[in-house]
């Protein structure tokens, strides 16, 4: 194993890239594949462009495919919005340190890192995982 520290905001994680490519290699879909709401099938045909480019960066550095997230948020209005609101993902590694506070990628997209395992794909099980969440700031809380 080839554990690598990243340091992002006040949080310092040690991940491992390749077991993460090899474990996100085993999720045959995300969330939004196995739902069948709007707002799901919207993300599914639009999480391409749909990311901000830092964050793929992140997840490109961690071993984490975009396309398989473990959990989509959406809140539908009147309006038929559909965009979703949240998310999360999963990684092999664990958090040395940090705190309670969000990390803004840009001004419209936050990340709250934690060890909760709520939500944790099958392929993660039993293992030492850390949580990515995902959020716009202007939206309720995930």
């Amino acid at each position: 194993m080839t554990e690598r520290l990243l340091t992002l905001g006040t949080w310092r994680i040690w991940y491992d890239q390749t077991k993460n490519q090899e474990i996100y290699a085993r999720i045959p879909t995300g969330s939004c594949e196995d739902c069948k709401c709007d707002g799901c099938k919207w993300f599914a045909e639009n999480r391409e462009n749909f990311y901000p480019k830092s964050f793929l960066n992140l997840l490109e550095k961690l071993g984490i495919d975009y396309r398989k997230e473990a959990e989509l948020i959406t809140y539908g209005d009147a309006a038929g919005e559909n965009e979703p609101r949240g998310g999360l993902f999963h990684l092999l590694g664990h958090i040395e340190s940090g705190d309670e506070t969000l990390q803004y990628l840009d001004s419209n997209f936050c990340l709250d890192i934690n060890d909760d395992q709520s939500l944790l794909q099958d392929q993660f099980e039993g293992l030492a995982t850390v949580k990515l969440e995902w959020s716009h700031p202007s939206t309720p809380p995930v």
